[in-house]
């Protein structure tokens, strides 16, 4: 398989349409603000009603801020879906998520995981024993049943 075809990235001053934000891992460059700066762009992305259906639109990242699901866009047709308004079902299957937590035990077995799934998609393992070896080993590394 060959890697995607390069294409060419705007420089930060010239019209683009998406700016990749991130932040360094030393909070050293910024004494004692390190954390609230981090929240603060949290929760402009992900706790503004405008960010979230602007990442909707622009870039189908189904939004988990339930303040935007009144939005008339969950009721417009999406050619993808057979011109059917789909988000606005989309949006109640959303509200019935629980929510997920991750526990201390979650970098390994996320890795014992994955490992099975790779043996799975490279077709050293039918699916039932790729799951069964990742419980054993996930119940091994941690001691839950």
């Amino acid at each position: 398989m060959s890697p995607p075809p390069a294409r060419r990235r705007p420089a930060e001053w010239e019209p683009h349409e998406a700016t990749l934000l991130a932040f360094p891992a030393d909070g050293r460059d910024w004494p004692g603000k390190f954390g609230a700066i981090r929240w603060a762009f949290v929760e402009f992305m992900l706790a503004r009603r405008e960010s979230q259906l602007k990442m909707l639109k622009k870039c189908d990242s189904f939004p988990a801020l339930e303040k935007t699901y009144d939005d008339p866009y969950f009721k417009q047709p999406m050619a993808f879906y057979g011109d059917q308004a789909v988000l606005g079902l989309f949006a109640e299957l959303a509200r019935e998520i629980l929510p997920w937590y991750y526990t201390e035990d979650y970098p390994a077995a996320n890795g014992l995981c994955s490992a099975e799934i790779q043996a799975y998609l490279m077709g050293s393992k039918d699916a039932k024993a790729a799951l069964a070896a990742a419980a054993s080993a996930i119940r091994a590394k941690t001691g839950r049943r």
